[in-house]
């Protein structure tokens, strides 16, 4: 094996395991910064990493005074209040999280849901998800490879939710945020209000198309070991969808 850069926090490997489909690529194993890397070690490919505060407390203190210990210190039983910020309102942080597809900003939401744990903002999370369906979230972003869930669920989260602020915090086709350039000049332009997901091999778009006659339809698209090509037959996808429910005589199933 090459040799790996690794200290006290981090934690670098090769694997053995052959992926001919996505090489070279890396992987971080849920909860830890133990990185697994595959394929050509000699790329720069970006990762994230567990509990980044206390990684940079890591890279301080190697750069100042190797050696010394690094450790999250409890939290004073009497906090002295420093200081005091009023975000913006939530239904704006919404908006910018789900038009621009900020990451950030839905990871921090999710905590800030929790009181500030990711545990404690997934058991509320879990309270508003429909029930009966079967699926796994770890995260408030979806960049985790553990989450699942399914077209059919995410509808309903689209049927049960999609109201209020929501309804005009999703990308517009052809105007704002992940949507911006595409659709344009189509019979979708103005008229598919929908969230992009992508990972190195996943594309998906969910939201509601808006009909003439003012009927709204619920639409997801899922699609595993995607290659770039896939968001054009996305957008192909949902034109022939709404031009089969605009057609003259058409009927919702």
């Amino acid at each position: 094996s090459p040799s790996v850069p690794c200290d006290n926090y981090v934690t670098v490997v090769w694997s053995d395991r052959h992926i001919t489909y996505a090489l070279p690529s890396v992987e971080r194993l849920l909860g830890t910064n133990v990185i697994v890397v595959h394929g050509d070690p000699d790329v720069s490919l970006p990762v994230t990493v567990h509990e980044p505060g206390l990684y940079a407390g890591h890279v301080l203190a190697g750069l100042c005074r190797p050696g010394v210990p690094v450790y999250r210190a409890p939290s004073p039983s009497s906090p002295a209040l420093l200081w005091t910020h009023d975000s913006a309102p939530l239904s704006e942080l919404v908006s910018h999280m789900l038009k621009t597809s900020d990451n950030l900003y839905a990871e921090q939401l999710l905590r800030t849901l929790g009181q500030g744990t990711v545990e404690a903002g997934l058991q509320k999370e879990a309270q508003i998800l429909p029930q009966g369906y079967v699926h796994r979230i770890v995260d408030g972003s979806g960049l985790s490879r553990y989450d699942l869930i399914t077209p059919r669920e995410l509808a309903e989260v689209l049927r049960l939710h999609y109201q209020g602020d929501l309804e005009n915090a999703l990308p517009e086709a052809g105007m704002d945020g992940t949507l911006a350039l595409r659709f344009q000049g189509t019979a979708l332009d103005g008229r598919l209000w929908a969230k992009t997901g992508s990972l190195s091999d996943t594309s998906s778009l969910a939201g509601r198309m808006h009909l003439p006659d003012g009927r709204t339809v619920i639409c997801v698209w899922m699609c595993n070991a995607a290659t770039e090509s896939v968001k054009g037959f996305e957008d192909k996808l949902f034109l022939r969808i709404y031009a089969s429910l605009t057609a003259p005589g058409a009927a919702l199933p």
